[in-house]
């Protein structure tokens, strides 16, 4: 009998209607203790980001050989173990992270139940074009807040040749699009005023569509073109066909 056959004996569902397998205690608490200090990784582009080359390749760039382990989840996600809390926090708080130049997403294991587990990217984003007026927390608040979830905020003044800072922690979900300008109401009546973000240590992303998750090159977002007025179209057709009515004139 070929090894085939012998595989899908095995897939047969005897005695599945009898009461699931109960864990001991000490053999739950331990899985828990065990993954307590580690974090999963997943690339946002797959197609670039291959896991075991991530696996081998992050504690580099975190530095911290020697002091986390990796293994390969059958998810395609990469989990990191970690020997000392604060080595996870610095890596975690450390981020966004890249890896091939495109983005990471990292969560704790213990958030797995969560429904924002490895849903969101946290970046830092400075804020440029403000008016000095507006440079205040709440405003800095509402603007993060219009990109993802707003954190931490930084406003510092000129200082010499130093120009003002101000950027904002945003917790963005995988999905968004990132958005690089935006016009902003600060008085109600007055003109919008142009707000510039700019991604600290963004890397690839859409050129078309403000993905993080592909390339332009295979991006299936559809620009709609704008159409020209009827009226002025049909303006040029007339102009057109009266220049070849004259030329046939001139030519017979």
């Amino acid at each position: 009998m070929d090894q085939d056959l012998w595989r899908s004996l095995q897939q047969l569902s005897l005695d599945s209607d009898q009461e699931p397998l109960r864990l001991q205690p000490e053999t739950i608490n331990r899985t828990e203790k065990n993954n307590r200090l580690s974090l999963v990784v997943r690339g946002l582009n797959p197609r670039h980001q291959i896991p075991k080359h991530m696996k081998n390749t992050l504690p580099v760039a975190w530095r911290m050989e020697r002091r986390v382990q990796g293994q390969v989840n059958d998810d395609g996600s990469v989990q990191f173990f970690f020997n000392e809390e604060h080595h996870m926090l610095t890596v975690l708080e450390g981020g966004p992270w890249t890896f091939k130049e495109w983005m990471l997403v990292v969560d704790k294991w213990v958030n797995r139940g969560q429904p924002t587990y490895l849903r969101k990217v946290s970046f830092w984003i400075r804020v440029y074009n403000l008016p000095n007026e507006y440079r205040n927390v709440q405003t800095v608040r509402d603007i993060g807040n219009s990109l993802g979830t707003a954190g931490e905020i930084i406003i510092r003044e000129p200082n010499g040749e130093i120009p003002a800072e101000i950027k904002v922690r945003v917790m963005m979900d995988i999905d968004a699009k990132l958005i690089f300008t935006r016009y902003v109401e600060l008085l109600e009546g007055e003109e919008p005023t142009l707000i510039k973000f700019e991604y600290e240590r963004l890397r690839k992303f859409c050129r078309r569509c403000g993905s993080m998750r592909h390339e332009n090159t295979e991006c299936q977002e559809i620009i709609v073109l704008p159409m020209l007025p009827i009226v002025e179209f049909q303006e040029h057709v007339d102009v057109q066909q009266q220049q070849n009515d004259h030329h046939s004139q001139w030519q017979s």
